[in-house]
């Protein structure tokens, strides 16, 4: 291991691809709500969190108490089933992370854990469900989450109009999918031909699995399955020839059609591998052009090796956690 942090061994050697095979094939998939026995004693359940597309929280029942374990969570989404808070009550105990990034800078380290009903991350789950519904019940973060969802539209708008590009090296899937709907709508609302490309290796499959899974996704998208729509507003923006999707920046289709100014979404956001590095290199002296960034990259460092930037940066928190 000292090799390997000193640089001195080729970390692909660690592990055969026998090993990782073996290791995925050890994986178990569940449902929302399916029970699974482990060992005999305990029985593990998962309810969904609302933060992403399958994401999770975990109920473990054994024979002499329960626990839950709370992760991030947000209670309204606009991609993934709400959070089930229901099916978490009346566990003995709950054991909670995943704050809103907000709330953790605001924490007095000193005194983080002087208060067990407020700020300790295990007391009695009945509490904490009792003010988890008075959350429930508040459309506030909500109304937030549209108003940011708005801002950035506008933006993106600003940008196009201006003749820039905008791009997009967000990772969340679920924020990536309610992106590409509320920017190709307010695109075509302007009546603005731009083309939105969407280059990644996998964002086909994405795309497409996406279409596939109703019972992940939130009521307002099960409703469209049952009314005979398609869940995503992809589907028709890809019929219509406004979205493209390519596995890589240098693929001939691409180049074929390639039309500035245009809006894409593309890895990593950490800006250092992936199609953003070359599309950055192109655009970063352009005043005109946007990034979107996610609360929690340090922009400084993130653009340094694309400096002088003259490109406009637009950094945006989305919820990630409990407030």
């Amino acid at each position: 291991m000292q090799q390997v942090l000193l640089g001195g061994c080729n970390c692909t050697d660690l592990f055969s691809a026998a090993e990782v095979k073996s290791c995925i094939e050890k994986v178990h998939c569940l449902k929302y709500a399916e029970e699974s026995c482990y060992n005999g004693t305990l029985t593990l359940k998962a309810f969904s969190s609302g933060l992403e597309v399958g994401a999770c929280n975990w109920t473990i029942v054994s024979p002499k108490g329960s626990i839950t374990y709370l992760s991030g969570s947000i209670f309204s989404s606009e991609t993934a089933m709400s959070f089930d808070y229901i099916s978490l009550q009346k566990s003995d105990v709950l054991l909670y992370s995943g704050y809103a990034p907000s709330d953790i800078d605001n924490v007095d380290g000193d005194n983080c854990f002087s208060s067990p009903a407020k700020n300790d991350s295990s007391y009695p789950s009945d509490t904490f469900m009792e003010d988890t519904e008075k959350y429930l019940l508040d459309p506030s973060e909500y109304n937030e989450e549209m108003e940011k969802m708005n801002f950035l539209c506008s933006c993106v708008l600003d940008s196009v109009n201006a003749g820039g590009s905008v791009l997009i090296p967000i990772g969340r899937p679920g924020i990536m999918l309610q992106l590409l709907e509320n920017v190709g709508l307010s695109l075509e609302s302007s009546n603005l031909k731009v083309p939105i490309f969407v280059v990644s290796s996998v964002a086909k499959e994405l795309l497409a699995f996406s279409n596939v899974i109703p019972e992940w996704l939130c009521k307002r998208k099960q409703d469209k399955l049952y009314a005979g729509q398609p869940l995503f507003s992809h589907v028709e923006m890809l019929n219509s020839k406004r979205l493209h999707v390519f596995p890589e920046i240098h693929s001939p289709k691409l180049l074929k059609i390639w039309q500035e100014p245009c809006v894409i979404f593309c890895p990593h956001w950490s800006l250092r591998l992936g199609p953003v590095v070359h599309l950055l290199r192109r655009w970063c002296t352009n005043s005109d052009s946007l990034l979107v960034m996610e609360e929690g990259v340090d922009i400084d460092l993130a653009v340094l090796p694309f400096k002088p930037m003259e490109m406009k940066v637009l950094k945006c928190s989305f919820l990630s956690g409990i407030k």
